[in-house]
């Protein structure tokens, strides 16, 4: 394994920054053998927030612990490194036996919780034979796994050495049991009680206030040059709105409305449209985070954006702000801020690798709109479909579609938006089971 990461980091910035942070974890002096150490492995950083309300909830109970929080991706602990909810911050060894008894060695956690899809053999091994309970939290699992194949018993031997599972859903309950591994409970989502902590957290971004103004605004989070792509076809100069019913069964609740024009009359099928100028009610502003910054690429997306663009960075006391309709965001750490300003979101990764959180604009209330490519393993992502709150769309003509659709029906882009919240709302609560069990578990020990 070694040699294949040193000859993928030739090749690769990622693999690169893995190979240098191995060793890490042995560099590290911060280990008080006095306080006793609970420890966190999270892959990257998704597996981290959901990670993270169990991990501050322990600490804030629980003083006298150290936390230990190791992370197996570059993506994960390059941005996380100086995260002050642990007491070490540090990459996860390879799973072979030397590093594995080496790490056990120095740090001796007294528990140790996995997430998500984290099973390292050598670990999970090492940790029952040292008698070091390992629960797995968030877990989910599909069918097709290799776990669940006739030839997959090395896969379950690793899985039967955790002492517990708090799974996500009923089909990941079910399979463990199907493999003679009873010691499940059906918690839920933890990250469904992070987006919540989220929304009593946010702060206020003034700049996103005055920018957005009596508009409605859309916020595209995590998006990518795919969605980017799609998202051009909306910056339009304007937009058009109809009544047709076939469209309107299709991105509304499902009931029939009466459509009315501004003064009171049935559209029918006649087409209303708007002219999406700051003094128009119906004006629709845009907030685009990039998954990632680039100023260059930013800059070749504005050249190709019709109407006039701001980036975050460019904002000052003499900014103009009816004369922008589109504004990137080209800093880190706003985007579960800018997500309270929004009226719909449209997110990232679906048309590329896989769909990025769609939780954080839930629960703040709107109709999110992702790519109808990479959704279907994400189990929010199909529950927000099935009560249709989420749209999987094509290309931007879908968009521009639903987006007219809701602009001109208020109330059904009001109970889109309740439905939205309140789905999160109904899923928390899988932290608390979580710390239950762990709390029962220490207090033994």
């Amino acid at each position: 394994m070694k040699l294949a990461l040193r000859f993928a980091g030739v090749f690769h910035s990622k693999t690169r920054l893995k190979m240098k942070g191995d060793k890490n974890w042995k560099n590290t002096v911060l280990r008080d053998q006095s306080k006793p150490l609970i420890w966190f492995h999270c892959a990257s950083l998704g597996e981290f927030e959901q990670g993270r309300p169990v991990m501050e909830r322990f600490g804030k109970q629980h003083p006298d612990w150290q936390i230990l929080l190791t992370f197996f991706s570059p993506s994960g602990f390059e941005i996380r490194k100086n995260y002050e909810g642990a007491d070490i911050i540090c990459y996860l060894p390879f799973d072979l036996p030397g590093e594995v008894n080496a790490f056990l060695d120095l740090y001796q956690p007294r528990l140790a919780v996995f997430v998500k899809y984290e099973f390292w053999r050598s670990f999970s091994f090492e940790l029952k034979r040292r008698e070091i309970p390992l629960i797995s939290i968030s877990t989910i699992l599909r069918k097709d796994q290799y776990f669940f194949k006739w030839w997959g018993g090395f896969g379950r031997n690793t899985l039967k050495r955790f002492d517990h599972f708090f799974v996500q859903n009923k089909q990941t309950k079910e399979l463990l049991n199907s493999i003679d591994i009873p010691q499940t409970t059906l918690a839920g989502d933890t990250r469904f009680d992070r987006v919540a902590d989220t929304l009593k957290s946010s702060r206020e971004v003034s700049e996103i206030e005055r920018f957005k103004g009596d508009s409605k605004l859309m916020v595209c989070g995590s998006v990518w040059e795919e969605d980017m792509e799609v998202l051009m076809g909306v910056f339009s100069a304007t937009l058009e709105l109809t009544e047709a019913g076939d469209r309107k069964q299709e991105a509304g609740n499902g009931e029939k409305g009466e459509g009315r024009t501004e003064n009171g009359d049935s559209a029918g099928s006649q087409p209303l449209t708007f002219n999406l100028q700051p003094s128009n009610s119906k004006n629709l502003k845009f907030v685009i985070v990039p998954h990632e910054i680039n100023q260059k690429q930013i800059d070749g997306w504005i050249a190709k954006i019709e109407k006039p663009c701001l980036k975050f960075s460019e904002i000052n006391s003499e900014t103009d702000w009816e004369s922008f309709e589109v504004l990137f965001i080209d800093s880190i750490g706003l985007l579960s801020s800018v997500y309270r300003y929004g009226d719909f979101a449209f997110i990232g990764g679906a048309f590329g690798k896989g769909l990025h959180n769609i939780l954080e604009a839930a629960t703040f209330g709107m109709p999110i709109f992702f790519g109808d490519k990479s959704f279907d393993k994400f189990q929010e992502a199909n529950d927000l479909i099935e009560q249709k709150v989420a749209f999987p769309i094509a290309d931007g003509e879908g968009l521009k579609d639903k987006l007219s659709y809701f602009l001109l029906n208020e109330q059904d882009l009001s109970k889109t938006s309740n439905l939205a919240s309140e789905y999160v709302k109904n899923h928390t609560g899988a932290t608390d089971v979580v710390l239950k069990w762990i709390e029962q578990e220490i207090s033994t020990r």
